[in-house]
């Protein structure tokens, strides 16, 4: 008799227990709402701004501040929009006039995640997205003025894991790779600017790596 009722009350935990994930998961699939994030990291340039000009001869690396901002349908696909600021690194012998330089690059547009274990406390995800970019330098030299090129990003595709520390908020490891053209090329000095399409457009890119921080705001 004394042996049958810590086998009952065992039995009685298991079952419990096993409703509990069950409707715990049941849960998680039922949740959707708003998602934040932001990644920081560094950049790598590859490819050329022309077919004669490489980046990395006017960029050596950059430091991203990319923010996202989106709705989740369901556990598993968000859906956003994405801007990030990048601050360039300047090359040591690139010729500024005499002067100095600063460098910043600017991409926009809206991607999409895929989460493959949304309810577990490790989480890995797969991204893709399109966009638009802007590279800006500025010159501080003599003279003074200040350049750009800009063109359409293809793609950009990321991959990353999430590492669960609460229900709404993730942290974790990230990395990204974007292919773009530059269309267009600019530049102003004083009161004169001029703006032209590039002739010989080719593909560039870049390869991003760092931490990106989630948080998430259901609404069901």
């Amino acid at each position: 008799m004394g042996a049958r009722f810590p086998l009952s009350a065992l039995a009685a935990a298991v079952v419990l227990s096993s409703n509990a994930g069950a409707e715990s998961t049941e849960a998680t699939k039922r949740e959707y709402g708003l998602a934040f994030g932001l990644r920081t990291g560094y950049a790598i340039p590859f490819g050329s701004t022309s077919s004669n000009s490489n980046l990395s001869d006017l960029v050596k690396g950059m430091v991203p501040i990319w923010i996202d901002a989106g709705f989740r349908f369901s556990p598993y696909v968000y859906l956003g929009a994405f801007f990030q600021y990048g601050f360039g690194i300047v090359p040591s012998n690139l010729n500024c006039n005499g002067g100095s330089c600063s460098e910043s690059d600017l991409r926009l547009g809206v991607n999409v995640h895929y989460h493959f274990i949304p309810s577990g406390l490790v989480d890995p995800w797969a991204g893709i997205g399109v966009g638009y970019e802007w590279f800006n330098v500025n010159l501080n030299g003599n003279p003074s003025g200040t350049a750009s090129v800009r063109g359409w990003e293809f793609v950009n595709i990321q991959f990353g894991t999430d590492f669960k520390l609460s229900r709404l908020v993730s942290l974790g490891p990230f990395v990204a790779f974007t292919i773009s053209e530059y269309t267009t090329v600019s530049a102003s000095s004083g009161s004169v600017s001029v703006s032209a399409d590039i002739p010989n457009k080719a593909i560039h890119g870049w390869l991003m790596f760092g931490v990106r921080g989630q948080f998430n705001i259901n609404l069901n």
